[in-house]
């Protein structure tokens, strides 16, 4: 299903962050991640239909929501780390794997130790392992 081709009067819920305002609905951001499931379910009253989600920019959110529905998203240097951090937080762990992807393909001798800092606060040992990796060859090859 294309984001852009449903019909505003069909969604069931506003996903607001920082006063921009996303429609939606329930089953595509469900099926997407259990963190809109425990939302929908237990942490809101009946017939609410508008949720505020701090900590992110709204371009993310409309990333993340289009991902639900097509599947697809732009993963770049420029957006990277904070999509990885909400799909993270938001446990869209689909993305959290594309994301952590594009970072190993990039992973260079330039950007290991920022890689790693990132890695390191998240708890992604994986990718904690692979920046790792680099930054010893790094410091082997200095000296």
């Amino acid at each position: 299903m294309n984001y852009y081709s449903y019909s505003s009067q069909l969604c069931d819920v506003i996903i607001e962050v920082e006063g921009t305002r996303f429609r939606a609905h329930r089953p595509v951001l469900c099926e997407l991640s259990p963190y809109f499931s425990a939302l929908f379910a237990r942490w809101s009253s009946p017939g609410q239909f508008m949720y505020t989600i701090p900590g992110m920019a709204p371009n993310i959110m409309k990333s993340i929501i289009q991902y639900g529905y097509s599947q697809r998203i732009r993963i770049t240097q420029t957006n990277v780390q904070a999509l990885l951090e909400a799909a993270d937080y938001l446990l869209v762990e689909d993305i959290v794997q594309l994301c952590r992807q594009f970072l190993e393909k990039r992973l260079s001798p330039k950007n290991c130790i920022e890689i790693l800092r990132l890695a390191i606060a998240h708890s992604w040992h994986e990718l904690r392992d692979r920046a790792s990796l680099v930054w010893e060859q790094v410091l082997l090859y200095h000296r």
